[in-house]
């Protein structure tokens, strides 16, 4: 039977492992200590769903099930932060170009920037808000305006 926690194409964490031949000594060998397969020497449980050399590592076998199951863990970093020129911001002397960010989700690349974490920080965002606020004119929706630009 399988545990409602096991992910349908992985194996269930919860069946035995695969060796459980037991030493007659009573002292316990690699083969009867209970093994999971994404378990690493250092005890931390990895994902083989992420992309090799990028696997995240857990503490817990619960935490990495949680992420495996998570429907945007492994989706595609399809957003990315604003580059600072498109929107008229010259950077200041010494002021260092952060690298570029990228995000799984939409609300991810908004908070980036409100919180001003991009390069040009909070005048990142006050741009980013006139922008829209334009377009939202072009389309007949100027009374639509989003109140953040005039702060």
């Amino acid at each position: 039977m399988q545990s409602p926690t096991a992910h349908p194409q992985l194996p269930d964490p919860h069946d035995p492992p695969i060796s459980a031949a037991s030493s007659e000594s009573g002292i316990a060998t690699p083969s009867s200590i209970p093994t999971h397969p994404y378990l690493l020497p250092d005890g931390k449980y990895e994902c083989p769903l992420c992309p090799m050399g990028t696997r995240k590592r857990f503490r817990s076998l619960a935490t990495l099930q949680k992420h495996m199951l998570s429907p945007i863990a492994h989706m595609p970093k399809i957003y990315q932060c604003p580059d600072p020129e498109v929107f008229g911001i010259i950077l200041q002397p010494g002021m260092k170009r952060k690298p570029q960010k990228h995000f799984t989700t939409f609300s991810g690349l908004l908070q980036h920037v409100e919180y001003g974490a991009c390069t040009g920080g909070k005048s990142m965002f006050k741009s980013m808000v006139e922008f829209i606020n334009e377009r939202l004119g072009g389309l007949g929706l100027g009374e639509m305006r989003i109140p953040a630009a005039e702060q």
